[in-house]
């Protein structure tokens, strides 16, 4: 690789993308990673809660168990083991449905709602690309948003917004560790409340 290739590189201005691109290309590289996942659907609301802890190797096995988080300890929800393109539920009883990695088209497999973006980039989920593929009624366009701190983490936060007409019809953030290229966690409003997700405990291990 020639000296002047490698000074083009370097000279390529940092973006809202590139930045969002480099915390993926960060997590396809692991060998494995191990994480909680705590969904927020109403901050004033502790039983608003949920959380899941997920187990990911490069075999392209992962395990999904539910956590007791706050106040919803007594609740409980299946596990979820996947083999490739296979996904089975575990329950007290055993096995109780298996079902394809992807449902198909017009569907959306519960793990990607359970693991979040992070395990979509992994298994080359839908919901990521849902929110970030431009199509023929929607532009996306990311920009850097003004926060600087997310729940007490510095962080960058990635405005994701999805256009038609030059409307925003959707917008998500995205925070990002501001050194690591890592995921902190992602912040949405529906019907004027704000829902965020958080990734916490992460255990990691490249190649």
């Amino acid at each position: 690789m020639s000296i002047c290739f490698i000074a083009m590189i370097a000279l390529q201005p940092v973006t809202a993308q590139t930045d969002m691109q480099a915390v993926i290309d960060h997590y396809k590289k692991l060998k494995n990673i191990s994480y909680t996942i705590v969904r927020h659907r109403d901050p004033t609301d502790p039983k608003e809660v949920s959380a899941d802890r997920i187990y990911w190797n490069d075999r392209r096995h992962f395990q999904i168990d539910f956590v007791p988080w706050g106040a919803s300890i007594t609740l409980t929800t299946p596990s979820l083991l996947c083999d490739d393109e296979i996904v089975d539920t575990l329950t007290e009883v055993g096995i109780t449905h298996t079902d394809k990695l992807d449902p198909g088209p017009d569907h959306i497999g519960p793990w990607e709602l359970r693991g979040g973006y992070l395990l979509c980039w992994l298994m080359g989920g839908k919901t990521w690309d849902q929110l970030t593929k431009p199509d023929d009624t929607y532009q996306v366009s990311y920009a850097y948003g003004p926060r600087s701190k997310w729940h007490d983490f510095d962080a960058k936060e990635i405005l994701i917004s999805r256009k038609a007409g030059g409307v925003t019809a959707e917008q998500q953030s995205v925070f990002i560790d501001i050194t690591a290229h890592t995921m902190l966690g992602s912040e949405d409003v529906e019907g004027g409340q704000t829902m965020w997700t958080e990734i916490r405990d992460v255990h990691e291990t490249e190649h």
